[in-house]
């Protein structure tokens, strides 16, 4: 969840939980489920 443009890595969870549901969970190494 580093690359997005519209929010900067302030907070890695948030991030990556925000990441994650832009992937559709697909590509969520942190949250298997």
């Amino acid at each position: 969840g580093e690359l997005l443009p519209y929010a900067r890595p302030k907070s890695r969870s948030f991030s990556v939980s925000q990441h994650a549901v832009q992937a559709g969970g697909r590509a969520s190494p942190l949250k298997t489920h």
